[in-house]
């Protein structure tokens, strides 16, 4: 599954604070909640939680997030980096 967030301020950075399983978060990006970008993909490197962040290269309102294998991740926290 995924999850879609919606900003009413443009957004230039997510970090999470993920775990439990390895593998990618795909972050996918955009201005109108309908046509998507993937801007990247973190990539969870323990089981335990840690601090991940990622640059959307631009600001956009909207971002979603999916894992792009088929193991879990849970996001203990999330923090967005706003546009000036």
């Amino acid at each position: 599954g995924n999850a879609i967030f919606h900003s009413k301020r443009a957004v230039t950075e997510i970090g999470v604070n993920a775990g439990y399983k390895k593998d990618d978060l795909e972050v996918y990006v955009s201005n109108d909640g309908e046509t998507w970008t993937l801007a990247g993909a973190i990539t969870t490197t323990t089981t335990s939680y840690a601090d991940y962040s990622l640059s959307l290269g631009g600001s956009y309102n909207y971002f979603k997030l999916d894992v792009k294998g088929t193991q879990q991740i849970r996001v203990a926290t999330l923090s967005l980096a706003f546009a000036q």
